[in-house]
């Protein structure tokens, strides 16, 4: 890990201030590299159950959009209502983060279809 050494002037009396060390941000603990985001299937009913109940939030209803990384359920979002779950650590907020995207980019491309004439 290197250190950067950032000298800094003060503006009120216009000297340079001592050198001052800054550490580098150390990286996330948990890095996503392929966050896989689809419609969920029954097989998939179980886990967002489980989910829900872990965040300490109600399940999400109708037809649903998960972001599963390695076989794990991260978050849940329905499809009509919009409301997302999600694991209860940075993972998880990540994915819901992802998932909300997808679901309002869903929404708008149904918006838009309907205002072209496209029949809903």
């Amino acid at each position: 890990m290197t250190t950067a050494t950032i000298a800094t002037t003060h503006s009120s009396n216009g000297t340079v201030a001592s050198a001052q060390s800054y550490e580098p941000i150390p990286p996330a603990a948990e890095v996503i590299d392929h966050l896989h985001v689809h419609f969920a299937g029954k097989d998939e009913a179980q886990a967002t159950t489980e989910l829900a109940a872990e965040a300490g939030e109600r399940q999400p209803v109708g037809s649903l959009l998960v972001g599963t990384y390695e076989g794990r359920l991260l978050a849940a979002g329905s499809l009509t209502s919009g409301r997302v779950v999600a694991d209860p650590t940075p993972a998880g907020a990540a994915a819901a983060a992802v998932v909300r995207y997808r679901l309002a980019e869903l929404a708008r491309r149904g918006r838009t279809a309907r205002k072209a004439g496209t029949p809903s």
